[in-house]
């Protein structure tokens, strides 16, 4: 789908879509739980984002744009940093896949050096237990 009028993001999937203010303004609301409301203002960060998008931005983008855009304003209160930090991490989150040994997978193949059968047997023993522990359902 091709747009000319509009600013439009493409989403992880591929998929394109206009731009929303308040799917961004919700987003970093969403990661600002917790966090002084009286210091941190999540509408402040999306205007600075949306003024720094362009059309075609992909979601990834998007989400470093932000991180980025909350950190600069760590200037004017310290919570900024916590929540550029959930904002970077929960798009590592997204761009993860939710099974460990599906990633170990995934970095095995890429990887340049090769793993010796005895390295691979000792990871895939403890998969299971890492997963019990780490899971991005666990994850705030």
């Amino acid at each position: 789908m091709q747009r000319h009028n509009s600013t439009y993001v493409v989403k992880r999937d591929g998929r394109s879509e206009d731009v929303h203010f308040d799917k961004i303004t919700s987003r970093i609301q969403k990661l600002s739980y917790g966090l002084n409301m009286e210091f941190v203002d999540p509408v402040a960060v999306a205007i600075k984002v949306i003024s720094g998008l362009y059309k075609g931005v992909t979601t990834v983008e998007l989400d470093n744009l932000a991180a980025e855009t909350a950190a600069s304003m760590t200037t004017q209160h310290p919570e900024y940093a916590l929540l550029a930090a959930r904002i970077a991490v929960s798009n590592l989150h997204k761009k993860t896949n939710k099974v460990f040994s599906e990633s170990r997978a995934s970095m095995s193949e890429i990887s340049s050096r090769p793993l010796g059968s005895a390295t691979i047997s000792l990871r895939l023993s403890l998969i299971s237990t890492l997963f019990s522990v780490f899971t991005s359902e666990t994850d705030p």
